[in-house]
């Protein structure tokens, strides 16, 4: 998809696999972005890899006006423990999440976390770890998309104070 002028460029962090049942959620949403006026841009996804990853996700974020990190269900641990407590069926996102968070906050990038509800919430995506706002979301309710457009135009709307403010300042 070819990016129309007026959209404002955002940063996803997703996973580039997921499972087969969470496919049509994420395809729902990169169709919905373009109706919020903004355009969706992921390293595989969007934009090949060129150098190393992390070197494309930093030139790539910088570019853009926010971050929309999709903590989606990646890594399932059937039997394992985490600090001595059992943590069996456990589900992670993918590890590039908490990396590309951190990228976004260092940038100092208006940032919002979409955790799906089955995944554990550790490291930056847990409440209170980091400043940005975590918005729980259950993909398989069809619901969801219409649950999350408040947090979307709160995020745009806070990208676009950033940036009057870098014009103004510039």
């Amino acid at each position: 998809m070819s990016k129309e002028q007026d959209l404002m460029d955002v940063f996803i962090s997703r996973p580039n696999w997921l499972p087969e049942h969470l496919r049509p959620a994420l395809s729902k949403f990169d169709d919905m972005l373009p109706d919020l006026m903004m355009y969706g841009n992921t390293i595989g996804i969007s934009q090949p890899c060129l150098q190393t990853p992390f070197e494309d996700i930093v030139e790539l974020m910088t570019r853009c006006d926010c971050v929309i990190i999709f903590a989606l269900p990646q890594i399932f641990i059937d039997k394992g423990s985490i600090k001595g407590n059992d943590a069996n069926g456990i589900i992670l996102p993918t590890e590039w999440n908490q990396i590309e968070t951190a990228i976004a906050l260092t940038l100092k990038k208006p940032t919002l976390v979409l955790l799906h509800e089955k995944v554990s919430a550790r490291g930056l995506l847990e409440r209170g770890a980091a400043n940005v706002f975590i918005h729980n979301v259950d993909t398989t309710n069809d619901g969801w998309l219409s649950s999350i457009k408040p947090a979307l135009e709160h995020l745009k709307e806070k990208a676009y104070i950033q940036k009057m403010n870098v014009t103004a300042q510039g």
